[in-house]
């Protein structure tokens, strides 16, 4: 059974989520494996960690725990910071260099097993969300709310994403452009925790489980959804979009606003 006051932030980075799940009451483990970004967190929300309603675990969630991981600090975007090579490669190419350290490591089910079962968990760790979400697939009991960052960047990997989630036991799905989590309204009364009149800040997820906005969809509807997502992308992403080829600057900013779907980067929450 999952703890319903339990929340694990996976890649917590300067605290974002974290200060509004402390907010709203939840307990927080916080898993962060920059050790410049955890030990900023650790003093951020010293209060916290000295009552125990936080625990900032400065590790890499990897495939093996007890060793080390190569670690690639972005240079230009912290938020960019991450354990796998090919995100690196990817981020290089966009112009943002990185340095390599080593880290801790840790598997998810050693989390799950140290501190329990959360009611929600939140995942942001750069190109490897997918080994904690695989780690859900063969446990009993699971988290009754998963968010998972996804990128604009290959169909494929988001299907995987959500066919893990479903062989996990997921059954229900959302998707939240981040572009729009600045805009997220906290409902009042509160269903989640206290109520808490939150502005959400850049890099945050936002709203989870019973506050977000939206009707929840099927795996097929969630799967749809994103085919028109990527469509859109391929056109009008920031990045990769054929149309950002062309000068007419004015033309391509008015087809975006009409269509908000070109944003690059979602999150995708999932209910069992």
């Amino acid at each position: 059974m999952s703890a319903e006051n339990l929340i694990f932030d996976i890649g917590m980075h300067q605290g974002e989520d974290t200060d509004f799940y402390l907010k709203k009451g939840f307990r927080v483990i916080g898993v962060e494996a920059n050790p410049v970004l955890s030990e900023y967190c650790i003093q951020r929300f010293q209060n916290a960690c000295q009552t125990g309603q936080l625990v900032v675990v400065s590790k890499a969630v990897a495939e093996h725990g007890g060793g080390t991981v190569d670690f690639y600090v972005n240079k230009r975007f912290s938020i960019w910071g991450t354990a796998e090579r090919d995100w690196m490669v990817r981020n290089q190419k966009l112009g943002a260099e990185s340095d390599v350290i080593q880290v801790p490591s840790v598997r998810m089910d050693d989390l799950l097993s140290q501190y329990g079962i959360p009611y929600y968990m939140k995942v942001d760790i750069e190109g490897l969300d997918h080994v904690c979400i695989s780690t859900l697939v063969s446990q009993t009991d699971k988290p009754s709310y998963v968010s998972v960052e996804t990128h604009a960047y290959s169909y494929a990997e988001t299907l995987k994403l959500l066919t893990l989630l479903s062989a996990a036991g997921y059954t229900r799905f959302k998707i939240v452009s981040q572009t729009g989590v600045a805009n997220q309204i906290c409902p009042h009364p509160a269903r989640e925790g206290a109520y808490v009149d939150a502005r959400f800040p850049a890099h945050a997820s936002g709203l989870f489980a019973k506050e977000l906005p939206g009707s929840w969809l099927t795996l097929a509807e969630a799967k749809s959804q994103f085919r028109r997502i990527y469509r859109i992308i391929r056109f009008l992403g920031p990045h990769y979009g054929v149309l950002r080829k062309f000068k007419n600057h004015y033309t391509i900013a008015a087809l975006a606003r009409r269509f908000p779907a070109a944003d690059d980067w979602f999150d995708i929450h999932a209910c069992l």
